[in-house]
């Protein structure tokens, strides 16, 4: 019985450029030995996980995980859910971290994107009062009476 040879992968040049090992892998690694491949070079394709980014945010801040808790209207078992990667928030859950962790509008996006989100869309309405109450450094309590008072949906009530 004739043994086939198993199809490699060939280089996609515009999505690889920047990934030299990824590039590598596709055009040389075969199918069969990809899973093993793909754990050898898990740093370089995997982003950073959501509990490392909420831990160095936290120690960032300089606040204690009891504060950011508070100010950001999560549950201390949803917060800790995240820390020890048993959970990946979602993009409000997210947001309200951001307040949480006193972020301005450009750490917010930054953040969000770290933590697998799209940024504040400033075309948006609703994302724009948000960066703009984020940025302004006002609580989330307070982002939240506005939006309520302007018919948009709240962080903490949805």
């Amino acid at each position: 019985m004739e043994k086939k040879e198993e199809k490699k992968f060939q280089p996609i040049s515009a999505t690889t450029a920047a990934f030299p090992s990824f590039s590598k892998l596709l055009a040389t690694v075969s199918l069969t030995a990809l899973p093993i491949a793909l754990k050898k070079l898990h740093h370089e394709f995997i982003a950073e996980l959501p509990s490392d980014v909420l831990k160095r945010y936290v120690k960032q801040s300089g606040l204690k995980n009891a504060q950011v808790i508070a100010q950001s209207g999560v549950t201390k078992d949803y917060f800790y859910g995240i820390q020890t990667g048993k959970r990946k928030p979602s993009r409000e859950k997210t947001i309200q971290l951001c307040f949480g962790l006193q972020l301005n509008a450009e750490q917010s996006a930054d953040f969000l994107k770290k933590m697998g989100h799209n940024e504040l869309y400033l075309r948006d309405e609703r994302d724009l009062i948000i960066a703009k109450h984020l940025e302004s450094g006002l609580s989330l309590a307070e982002t939240d009476d506005f939006l309520e008072e302007h018919g948009y949906d709240t962080l903490l009530k949805g």
